[in-house]
């Protein structure tokens, strides 16, 4: 972790930001759960500055940070203004988050035109980051995953055997998905078998099959 980073989970305004974040997302979550005080306000300029030197940084807890302010700066029900979502939505695809964006573009909470002003270095950022996450697959397309979803994909390619932990909303369904759905296209004939916890992942897996 750079110099940067670590300075910026030192700092104790940074830290219960975070901490806030975290209570106002279980407090939505759960409902019926009775707080015993309200999350304290959150300085969006400056949480959001902090994120974005994470944001630089590859390891789990600085990229979990970042994921989690953008999150939760983007919800539907926290009263940010318009260029701290716009930020938040920048952070994202700095991560390699972009069907986050999209699904924030597509309830009006991101203007599609935002890229456009962003300064140049910024873009320049971003779009080196979707070319990075983008797997070429058989059919012409391209596949926009996220880092992890990438490193996957990547360990998948090289070894026989595989063994993957990652974190709730990771991308661990879709992208195990598409590879399965890769290779069925690239050969005459192949078995597989997909195995998932639940009856409502069968089913979803299922619905989203070609």
């Amino acid at each position: 972790m750079s110099d940067a980073s670590a300075r910026v989970f030192d700092s104790g305004k940074f830290t219960t930001a975070l901490k806030s974040i975290r209570l106002h997302s279980l407090s939505k979550e759960f409902p019926v759960i009775t707080m015993d005080a309200e999350p304290d306000q959150i300085d969006w300029n400056f949480t959001l500055f902090g994120a974005s030197i994470l944001a630089s940084t590859s390891t789990e807890r600085a990229q979990n940070a970042v994921l989690r302010i953008a999150s939760g700066c983007l919800s539907e029900d926290v009263e940010t203004e318009a260029g701290h979502k716009h930020a938040a939505a920048a952070l994202l695809e700095r991560v390699g988050n972009h069907r986050a964006v999209q699904l924030a573009e597509s309830r009006n909470m991101v203007d599609p035109e935002v890229w456009t002003k962003l300064p140049p270095l910024l873009r320049l950022e971003i779009i080196r980051t979707k070319l990075r996450l983008s797997i070429p697959l058989s059919t012409g397309e391209n596949l926009e995953v996220n880092t992890f979803q990438e490193q996957l994909w990547a360990g998948a390619k090289a070894n026989e055997w595989l063994s993957v932990s990652a974190p709730t909303s990771a991308g661990k369904s879709r992208i195990v998905r598409e590879w399965f759905l890769e290779q069925i296209r690239q050969r005459e004939r192949i078995t597989a078998v997909y195995l998932a916890p639940t009856r409502a992942l069968v089913e979803e897996s299922v619905r989203r099959l070609p």
